[in-house]
């Protein structure tokens, strides 16, 4: 399956079901199992609203794993930031943290996924910059 790599704590965030959608620069074609793959960085953004949302969720104090795959998911679309999905999800940041743990200045791509499993324990693995091919070693 494909594999995509994202600093700390976006990975974890995914993994646990806090963030939904990665945002990047680039769309792809790519669709089906996607892999996510914790860096081994860790970056906390110096935005007291980012830092808030990460101790609201209990999320500041742990030890966020790093250098492997964290979760598993179906990436099932992707879609460029226009005015209307950028309103959209600003109006409904108060049910998610979505706008908030994402870049969605217009003309990003927002990649959708869906039906994420947590890896546990974290599966170590070497990172690559964008897909990268992975076989789970579990048979799954």
């Amino acid at each position: 399956m494909k594999a995509l790599s994202l600093y700390q704590p976006w990975a974890s965030l995914m993994a646990l079901g806090h963030k939904r959608n990665e945002t990047r620069g680039k769309d792809t074609a790519y669709r089906g199992p996607l892999a996510i793959h914790a860096t081994l960085n860790l970056i906390i953004p110096n935005n007291q609203e980012f830092i808030k949302a990460l101790n609201d969720l209990r999320l500041l104090d742990q030890e966020f794993p790093r250098g492997c795959i964290v979760g598993i998911c179906r990436l099932v679309d992707v879609v460029r930031v226009d005015p209307v999905i950028r309103l959209g999800l600003y109006e409904d940041r108060m049910n998610c943290h979505e706008y908030l743990f994402g870049d969605y200045a217009i003309g990003r791509y927002v990649w959708i996924t869906e039906d994420m499993k947590k890896v546990d324990p974290p599966i170590p693995c070497r990172g690559y910059p964008w897909f990268f091919d992975w076989e789970d070693p579990r048979g799954e």
